[in-house]
């Protein structure tokens, strides 16, 4: 049986340009609040010690998945999450979150006197985001086609593109219903978080840092097999 664990941070795993999946079989999005609170728990203490410049991480256990080729496409990967899905999804949340604020402050700043040079930065975060967690362009078969980078289980996934997407999807079951509830709960504590700040410039700095902390804070031990058989040996 081969495993491949890697210490990775969160911004490290999805830097690969790789794209991860979630079985049909694997039980739908499943966090409760009390869930949700703890992880905006460890998210509010990496930003305090990155407010007080000592970096802390924090390490979200491990996340099992099975590695496969994308047939047509040069040494690129997608990975099959047999556990972990649910610290996934959230960290995927998070950043959807991250990218309405940005939109926001995005509106705000072409709107002020002197907003230029923020609104090129915040479409240069804005697209960094998006390339990284959300959406990118993959060449397969020498043709460029855009794919997700996480695709949640077939009962999830069209309501949780949508939501990302700024969509309004409207809530058919109970699971749909946990991952509105927790990006409503993610996108008012970030907004909580950069509104003690008057200015845009503060704001989006204070969401820079969150952004660091997904980078770089946030930590896993990512185990790697080549078939389910060995995953569901560890799982």
């Amino acid at each position: 049986m081969k495993i491949e664990p890697t210490y990775t941070s969160i911004g490290a795993l999805f830097k690969r340009q790789s794209t991860f999946f979630i079985p049909k079989y694997q039980r739908a999005y499943a966090w409760e609040s009390e869930s949700v609170s703890d992880f905006i728990k460890d998210l509010l203490n990496c930003f305090e010690k990155r407010k007080q410049n000592s970096p802390m991480s924090h390490f979200f256990g491990g996340i099992l998945s099975v590695k496969h080729p994308v047939v047509g496409a040069f040494d690129q990967h997608k990975y099959e999450i047999i556990d972990g899905q649910q610290r996934i999804a959230t960290f995927a949340l998070l950043v959807a979150c991250m990218i309405k604020t940005y939109r926001n402050l995005q509106s705000e700043a072409q709107q002020s006197a002197g907003g230029t040079d923020l609104v090129s930065i915040i479409k240069k975060r804005l697209q960094d985001l998006s390339n990284k967690f959300i959406k990118f362009e993959q060449e397969i078969q020498r043709q460029v086609t855009p794919v997700e980078v996480l695709t949640l289980s077939k009962a999830d996934d069209p309501f949780y593109q949508e939501l990302i997407g700024d969509r309004n999807p409207s809530v058919s079951r109970d699971s749909h219903r946990k991952i509105s509830d927790a990006h409503k709960t993610l996108l008012k504590e970030i907004q909580r978080i950069i509104n003690v700040n008057d200015t845009i410039e503060d704001k989006i700095d204070d969401l820079e840092i969150i952004q660091n902390i997904l980078d770089n804070d946030f930590t896993i031990l990512h185990m790697v097999t080549e078939n389910r058989e060995d995953a569901f040996r560890l799982f």
